[in-house]
Parts: C-alpha cells; sequence; structure tokens
C-alpha cells in the first residue's frame, strides 16, 4: 500500500504539472490543451489498474484477509474515481473558460477591425466625393506631437496669433509658450477653487476668460509680463460650463449647470451681468450666427433659438426644438445654418432657417463616426473654422473633422479615433493645429493641418 500511495502521489504531481503548464499555455495552444489534460487521466486509470493486478498476488501471499483485501480495493478506486472525476470537472471548467476568452478575443479583434475599416471607407468615399470639386482642398490632421499630461485637461483655448495655448489643470490655468507644435511652459495661474472647464482667449486684447466648478467667471490679463486676475464675475450658483464672447469683444454670454444663461457686458472698463435667461435644466453649449444677432444653446431636451429685438436690445427666445435626444454641442456654420450632435445614433442633424415659416427646420442628417465608445460627455464644444470652413465635431471616442464644400455640402472627410470618450480639445482660430488631450493616453496630442 506505500508504494501504491507513493505512486498515486507522484500521478498527481504529474497531473498538477501538467495542470499548470496547461493555464499558461491556454491562450496559445487551445486546440492541444484537450490532448494534455486526457492524457494525464488516461496515464492515471492505466496505471492504477496495473499496480493492482502487480500486489494482489503479493497479497494472498502474506495472507492477508480476504474482506480486508476487497475493502481496500473499493477505498482505492473510489479515491481514484473521485480523482478523476474531479479532474475531469476541472478540465471541462477550463475548457469552458479558454472557449469564452478566445470568442471575446475574436469578437473585440473583430470589431476594432470593423471601426478601423470604416473610418478607412469613409475617409476613401469623401475623398472621391471632394476630388469632384477641384476647388475644394483635401487634407488631414497629422500628429506631430505628444505631451505626457496626468491631470484632466477639460478645455484647450489660443491666442489670434496662436503663439500662447492656455489649458486645464484641475483648478490652475496653464500658460504655454506655442511654436510649430512644440509647447514651453510659462506660467501656472491659480485663481479657482475647483477645477476650471472652460476658456475663451479674447482675439482683440491680451485678455481671457476663465470658468470653474467654483461657479465663478474670471478675467484674466497680463501686466508687467505676468497673467492676473482683472475681474472675477459672481452670479451663477453651479458649475460653468461654456463661455463665448460677440465679435466686438464687449459682450460675455455664459452657460452653467444651474440652468441659466447669463450675458455681461462691458461698462466703463468693468464687467456687468445685464440679462439672465433661465427655466432650462442644464445648458451644455452656445453659439452665435455670422450676423452676431442670433443665439443657439443646447440643454437637457431643447435646442433654444434667440435674437436680439427691442430698443434695449434684450435677448429674447424665438424657437424652441424639441429634441428626442439631448446633446452637448452644436455650431453656426454660417447666418441661417447650425450643425447640431445628438448623443446617440451616427448622425450630425443640420438645421437651415425657413423664411416660410420664420424657423429653423432639420434638413439633413450627416454620417458621423463614434467609436466604441458611444456614450458621450459634455464640453469640448463644436468648433467651425471659418477660413478652411473646417468643423471640428467629437463625438464618443472620436474627433471628426468634417468639411464644408462650395456647394454646402457636409463631408466627413478625416474620423480621428481615440482610446475614451473622455476626450477635450480644441483647434487654434485659422485651424493650422488640432489640439485634444484624453483621459486613456493622458497625453496632449498636437496635429497639423496638411494639404494633400
Amino acid at each position: 500500500m506505500l508504494s501504491d500511495f507513493i505512486q498515486q502521489d507522484q500521478i498527481r504531481n504529474l497531473n498538477l504539472k501538467e495542470s499548470g503548464y496547461v493555464r499558461q499555455n491556454q491562450l496559445k495552444k487551445p486546440k492541444q490543451l484537450l490532448f494534455q489534460i486526457i492524457l494525464p487521466i488516461i496515464l492515471c486509470f492505466v496505471l492504477f489498474n496495473y499496480y493492482q493486478l502487480l500486489n494482489q498476488p503479493q497479497l494472498i501471499n502474506q495472507e492477508i484477509n480476504l474482506n480486508e483485501i476487497n475493502q481496500d480495493k473499493v477505498v482505492n478506486f473510489n479515491e481514484s474515481s473521485e480523482l478523476l472525476n474531479q479532474t475531469q470537472k476541472d478540465s471541462e471548467i477550463q475548457i469552458n473558460q479558454i472557449n469564452q476568452e478566445k470568442e471575446q478575443e475574436n469578437d473585440l479583434e473583430k470589431k476594432q477591425y470593423k471601426e478601423q475599416e470604416n473610418l478607412k471607407d469613409n475617409e476613401i468615399i469623401n475623398n472621391k466625393h471632394l476630388n469632384s470639386n477641384e476647388s475644394d482642398k483635401i487634407f488631414n490632421y497629422q500628429l506631430i506631437n505628444s505631451i505626457f499630461y496626468v491631470d484632466m485637461c477639460y478645455a484647450f483655448a489660443f491666442n489670434k496669433e496662436a503663439s500662447i495655448m492656455i489649458t486645464t489643470n484641475s483648478k490652475y490655468i496653464n500658460l504655454y509658450e506655442f511654436k510649430d507644435g512644440q509647447i514651453q511652459l510659462i506660467q501656472t495661474l491659480q485663481g479657482h477653487k475647483d477645477d476650471v472647464r472652460t476658456l475663451y482667449f479674447m482675439k482683440n486684447s491680451n485678455q481671457f476668460i476663465s470658468g470653474s466648478d467654483d461657479n465663478n467667471i474670471i478675467i484674466w490679463e497680463i501686466k508687467y509680463n505676468q497673467w492676473q486676475i482683472q475681474q472675477q464675475l459672481n452670479g451663477h450658483t453651479s458649475s460653468i460650463v461654456h463661455i463665448i464672447m460677440n465679435n466686438k469683444e464687449d459682450l460675455i454670454i455664459s452657460a452653467s449647470e444651474d440652468g441659466t444663461i447669463k450675458f455681461w457686458e462691458k461698462q466703463h472698463n468693468q464687467w456687468k451681468l445685464t440679462q439672465t435667461i433661465s427655466d432650462f435644466y442644464i445648458v451644455f453649449s452656445l453659439s452665435l450666427n455670422e450676423s452676431q444677432n442670433q443665439l443657439i444653446s443646447s440643454n437637457d431636451k431643447s435646442i433654444i433659438v434667440m435674437k436680439q429685438q427691442g430698443n434695449d436690445k434684450k435677448w429674447v427666445q424665438i424657437q424652441k426644438i424639441e429634441l428626442e435626444n439631448k446633446g452637448f454641442r452644436l455650431s453656426f456654420s454660417g447666418d441661417n445654418q447650425f450643425t447640431f450632435q445628438p448623443i446617440s445614433g451616427q448622425y450630425m442633424n443640420l438645421y437651415e432657417w425657413n423664411n416660410l415659416t420664420k424657423q429653423y427646420v432639420k434638413i439633413k442628417d450627416i454620417l458621423v463616426q463614434s467609436g466604441d465608445n458611444y456614450y458621450d460627455y459634455w464640453l469640448f464644444p463644436q468648433q467651425f473654422i471659418m477660413e478652411k470652413s473646417i468643423l471640428i465635431n467629437k463625438f464618443g471616442s472620436v474627433v471628426n473633422v468634417i468639411k464644408k464644400n462650395q456647394n454646402g455640402e457636409f463631408i466627413n472627410l478625416q474620423s480621428i479615433l481615440f482610446q475614451d470618450n473622455l476626450l477635450y480639445g480644441s483647434a487654434t482660430d485659422n485651424g493650422d493645429y488640432l489640439v485634444t488631450w484624453d483621459y486613456k493616453s493622458k497625453e496632449i496630442q498636437i496635429r497639423i493641418y496638411v494639404e494633400k
């Protein structure tokens, strides 16, 4: 019996070693795994019967009671049966796990391949479409620089010359010298008490605006080569989501999670609150048309169209467009036309002013890419670059670069796929550079506009 025990222990060790080998190689050689698992079982069964036959004469010669022999055989047989059954169960579990992992791996590979092929096909089709009109230039944005940036970066903004770039860094603001796609830190500013969510760099003066989760707006200016607070605007009761200005830069319009849009006018070199429009849940995005006399905003349930009216030039709601799906991004792409990105689906909506009804109506759905991360997040506003007739539209984990051609058609010319939908960015005013940050890579990625 001692030799039996030793031999069986060796067999168990052999099984454990084989099982460990299987676990290490289960993803590499799934077809060989079944043979490797079954072989020890067969050996165990053969060896057991062989040693039973060898030991039986010895037990008889030693005049051991027949009942004891039978009892030992039953015990040994039961132990071996339990071992075989357990090994078989373990093998089945391992095989099922491997098959499931292999199926998941294949599904992921197919999904990624399909997504990449869709992006390639989309670019090829759109390039052919643009080639039909020789006056429309074909281009794309090419990656030229990546900088590791560990903190959440919700917003970017550039001065008019694109020589200064500002970014958020939690509750701080970083200022960089920007030249040929390279950046150099100049100064870090502290003025807010919570995360900074939105930035706007003025075009007619050396000032910029920041909005934060601390509910405040700060106007920054440069004095003696150092940036400092010029004025703080208080009035919102929740996070500031989006800030824009008119072309004259004597009006600031702010959107907030408190459900209000506030208008701040410049009077005697100071900014004063002059109007508040409320009754919204959360205001996500704002845009002024080319003539600066119409304002659109997106909230949780609708798009609101406003217009300046009366001698006092107050903003008045003239249309409310009810939405099936809310959206975080919209932008005028002309005087009487705007685009809107719902949070679900495959399309961006195009709205146009109807002179008969004096209302905006949806006239077209434009195919866009969203990547694997279909759920969208706010911030990263739509940006229409007039100089190049380009619309930058973030949707899910993709930045869609959409060209408006001379016929007024919108063509999704390039879809830049990222690995995360926590994705924020902006282009320079002239569209020469596109800068992004995403949570997965934790990189500021700088891309340059290149004509083909």
